[in-house]
């Protein structure tokens, strides 16, 4: 679980936690920032929610649920093998040098 303030700073940031619980096939909470947004869509094993009773609430749900925990985990583990992959790695670093 990711509970970062949902301000301008924290929205860009993209926390290597939640990359390292996913590939571990541990699903996570986070709160709603726009850097870990576009990279983990909700659904893939990442649940975002803001701070406070939503965030709580979400840990309990996953908590009392033990199949719908295991499948957001196992699906958290295919997102990052699928995103960090070599092939799409270079593929993504090449079109950045294109755009710049």
């Amino acid at each position: 679980m990711t509970p970062f303030a949902e301000k301008l700073v924290a929205n860009c940031a993209l926390p290597s936690k939640i990359l390292q619980y996913a590939g571990c096939g541990v699903p996570t909470v986070c709160t709603r920032l726009d850097g870990m947004r576009r990279m983990i869509a909700e659904g893939d094993g990442v649940v975002y929610r803001a701070p406070g009773d939503p965030f709580a609430a979400a840990i309990t749900s996953w908590l009392d649920d033990d199949e719908g925990r295991r499948a957001a985990g196992a699906k958290a583990r295919c997102e990052i093998e699928r995103l960090c992959r070599w092939e799409t790695a270079v593929a993504g670093f090449e079109d950045a040098l294109r755009q710049a």
